[in-house]
């Protein structure tokens, strides 16, 4: 009964409350720097959000 209910909610969450999520799974997991500024670029780039583009060609130039 626990798990379908879990699965459920997970259904139900939005993309915002998905993304803090991960970023939190990703600080509890953090083992080096390296690691975690790559799994950063890997989220943003499969987040595909409008105002996030534009926000990372910046911080690259």
């Amino acid at each position: 009964m626990k798990k379908g209910r879990r699965g459920r909610s997970r259904m139900r969450k939005s993309r915002r409350a998905k993304k803090s999520m991960m970023k939190k799974s990703l600080k509890r997991r953090q083992t080096t720097s390296c690691h975690t500024l790559t799994m950063g670029r890997n989220l943003v780039e499969t987040a595909m959000t409008t105002w996030t583009k534009p926000f990372i060609e910046e911080q690259r130039g």
